[in-house]
């Protein structure tokens, strides 16, 4: 087997390959942009969620919150009403208001 290595033969083996290298660093390039591009919105999101927490939590109540809240108003109308019927017992029965139904 008698092969003959000529110029033209090694230029074309020598520009396939630079051929194929060129186009696997081209592909590489595109696929890393799409990759850079998903990373920076994937940070963006993450920052808009951590930003959207921190609204919530600054925003509304938790439930222990609200649990809390309910209980002391209900404290102060227990205490309020305890308050209004003190004062209809020191009233004398003489000057109480009489309701439409005696």
């Amino acid at each position: 087997m008698n092969v003959s290595l000529t110029w033209e033969t090694l230029s074309a083996v020598a520009g396939g390959i630079v051929t194929i290298i060129v186009v696997a660093f081209g592909v590489w390039k595109f696929f890393r942009a799409e990759v850079e591009k998903v990373e920076t919105r994937v940070a963006e999101n993450a920052k808009e969620l951590a930003n959207y927490k921190t609204h919530v939590a600054e925003t509304y109540i938790s439930k222990a919150g609200h649990r809390e809240t309910t209980d002391q108003i209900l404290r102060a109308i227990e205490g309020l009403g305890g308050r209004i019927d003190s004062l209809f017992q020191s009233i004398p029965a003489a000057r109480r208001p009489r309701s439409g139904q005696d």
